[in-house]
């Protein structure tokens, strides 16, 4: 019998029984591992300077991981269970969230509606140098 590849250290997504014990998700599961590892090795393998290298990986990473098969509903047991057992609202809460996030046009794991500036939210005084969609540089003028 061939090896049997383990995902990476403290990835949950495989840990539940049915990953070893259906031989269909068996399948699914090493043949998605064999792909991720495969895709690696060829990133690895590129005449890539360090920091070119390390975007590709970076990349390479987001694929790799939007394609597991615990991403799908038809294989993702543990979430059929749940999506049964609230009578479909687990369901209809991630398809909201879905349509939520293609109408802003960005994925937020952050409520942003939780920040008020002065209450939870600091402000430094100055001018904005630099400003891109995650971060504003303001050089620090007290000096």
């Amino acid at each position: 019998m061939p090896p049997v590849l383990d995902g990476p250290p403290g990835d949950k997504r495989f840990a539940g029984t049915e990953w070893t014990d259906d031989a269909t998700l068996a399948f699914l599961k090493q043949s998605y591992l064999i792909g991720s590892r495969l895709l690696f090795d060829l990133v690895d393998s590129t005449d890539l300077d360090s920091k070119e290298r390390e975007r590709l990986r970076f990349f390479t990473r987001q694929y790799v991981d939007a394609m597991s098969p615990t991403n799908l509903l038809a294989t993702n047991r543990e979430a059929v269970q749940r999506a049964v057992e609230t009578g479909g609202a687990s369901f209809a809460d991630g398809l909201s969230n879905l349509l939520e996030r293609h109408r802003k046009g960005r994925i937020s794991i952050t409520d942003e509606e939780a920040f008020e500036v002065g209450r939870n939210l600091a402000t430094t005084p100055g001018s904005v140098v630099f400003e891109n969609p995650i971060f504003q540089l303001i050089p620090d003028t007290r000096r």
